[in-house]
């Protein structure tokens, strides 16, 4: 009975539904002043115990069998754990004073191949290019994801197709994609003479299947292989793909994603008066008919001047509009 006061003051309450609690982030305390807890470990351990879950440490590495040196492959001197590349050890440590982080509530440690030199090749840890790379990442994420103001033509939303510019050529891009048989269809329309009559015509089958943004990174980058090798130029590449379409616009990043950017990137520059336009997918249906189309009994190919039947009804709609 001598509790009763201290239990009805708030010691034991209700926070959330217990599932989607999380300590740092909801009102625990019964203080009208600060209902939050506050603690300069608790975000740190919360963060090692997640990436324990996902990292491929020494530790955990050894857990599954895998014969490898325990040791930290950054400071050399304890065995690593997830839990050691948070909170204690020191080059980890020194990233975040490099990046001016006090406390270990972020982690931007190496990227995966990084790791992989270190872990098997005994590659010494560098800790000013780890925050380096970290940085770049970061920033070359956000440009990826943001959206891009700068240039108003580049943010249209049309919901039909539009001719190009005069003296201009338009290029539409799309991929279609069947996880069952582990394929995708690449496919674009190549159109012009300041009309928007059909100059050509591809699609191609790629095996495997990949994140919507590679596989429409991948296409573009496909397309203007494509186009380089015609000789052509000053072409407005469309895409219904807006995240795409950012990266294509932002600065290098390493990743997958990003190697497939930086090789559009690349075949832009070899090609006279490229533009890269985002448009909605109802303005990309020729394209994506083309992609489809790799699927079919008739297969793959290639059209100049002429269209092929399925994509006459597409280019005639989009010259209505």
């Amino acid at each position: 009975m001598a509790v009763q006061g201290v239990l009805k003051e708030g010691c034991r309450r209700v926070v959330g539904n217990g599932v989607d609690t999380i300590i740092g982030l909801d009102p625990w305390l019964p203080d009208d002043d600060n209902l939050y807890v506050e603690t300069e470990l608790h975000q740190f351990v919360f963060g090692a115990q997640l990436a324990s879950e996902f990292l491929p440490t020494r530790d955990a590495l050894a857990a599954k069998r895998v014969s490898c040196s325990l040791d930290c492959h950054m400071c050399r001197f304890a065995a690593e754990s997830a839990l050691h590349l948070f909170v204690n050890c020191a080059e980890a440590r020194r990233v975040w004073n490099l990046v001016g982080v006090p406390q270990l509530n972020n982690y931007a440690g190496d990227n995966i191949s990084d790791w992989n030199e270190s872990v098997w090749k005994g590659s010494v840890h560098n800790s000013a290019l780890v925050v380096q790379r970290a940085l770049d990442f970061l920033e070359g994420w956000r440009g990826a994801n943001q959206e891009h103001r700068v240039n108003g033509a580049n943010q249209e939303h049309r919901v039909h197709w539009k001719k190009p510019r005069l003296g201009r050529l338009k290029l539409n891009t799309d991929v279609s994609g069947r996880q069952e048989d582990g394929q995708m269809g690449l496919g674009w329309v190549l159109r012009g003479d300041d009309n928007g009559g059909f100059l050509a015509a591809k699609n191609v089958l790629v095996a495997g299947t990949y994140l919507v943004k590679e596989a429409e990174a991948l296409c573009v980058r496909e397309a203007l292989s494509w186009l380089k090798a015609t000789g052509l130029g000053r072409v407005e590449v469309e895409m219904d793909s807006q995240l795409v379409c950012n990266a294509i616009r932002s600065v290098s990043f390493s990743s997958a994603f990003g190697y497939l950017v930086d090789d559009v990137k690349d075949l832009a520059s070899e090609i006279e008066g490229v533009e890269f336009y985002f448009v909605k997918r109802s303005v990309n249906r020729a394209a994506h008919s083309v992609s489809r189309e790799a699927f079919s009994v008739s297969g793959c190919g290639e059209w100049l001047d002429s269209p092929p039947s399925f994509l006459v009804n597409f280019l005639h709609s989009d010259l209505m509009n």
